[in-house]
């Protein structure tokens, strides 16, 4: 209960009280008129790049229409649908942690769902920005364990 409460005290903290650089390079960004260029030229491409690699990646490595990809609008995640899984995600979360791979159980992005509702079971979200090796690694054992399941 005090490791609970300390933790609940810190993130209200640094929640009302963010640091003052990101702010400060935003506003210098905006009052010089640099920010659409940035996110058009930089930003942007970088992860719509990304995103189509991790994409091209799956359909190769899962190779199966059951892996069902939701369409990317924007954002650092993909969502992954694994129609007809023998397991949760849940427990899919389980499998993939013992393997080195960390993934989101898509059931904590349905809220008001009812508990064990199917769809909400059987989907992820998947970080793809990290380094092109790690997410090729990622992949790979996602692929790996997934056929264990289907």
């Amino acid at each position: 209960d005090e490791v609970i409460r300390q933790f609940s005290n810190m993130t209200a903290i640094t929640s009302l009280s963010p640091g003052g650089v990101g702010p400060l390079l935003v506003n210098e960004l905006l009052r010089k008129r640099e920010l659409t260029a940035l996110c058009d030229e930089v930003i942007r491409p970088f992860y719509q790049t990304r995103c189509e690699l991790a994409v091209s990646w799956l359909k190769t490595s899962v190779n199966d229409a059951r892996l069902h990809i939701h369409l990317p609008e924007g954002a650092i995640f993909l969502w992954l649908w694994f129609e007809g899984l023998s397991i949760s995600t849940s427990q899919l979360y389980d499998e993939l942690k013992k393997e080195g791979l960390l993934v989101v159980p898509g059931k904590y992005f349905f809220p008001g769902q009812e508990p064990g509702d199917e769809h909400a079971e059987s989907c992820i979200r998947m970080n793809y920005v990290q380094s092109e090796q790690d997410l090729r690694k990622g992949i790979d054992i996602l692929a790996r364990v997934l056929r264990r399941f289907w």
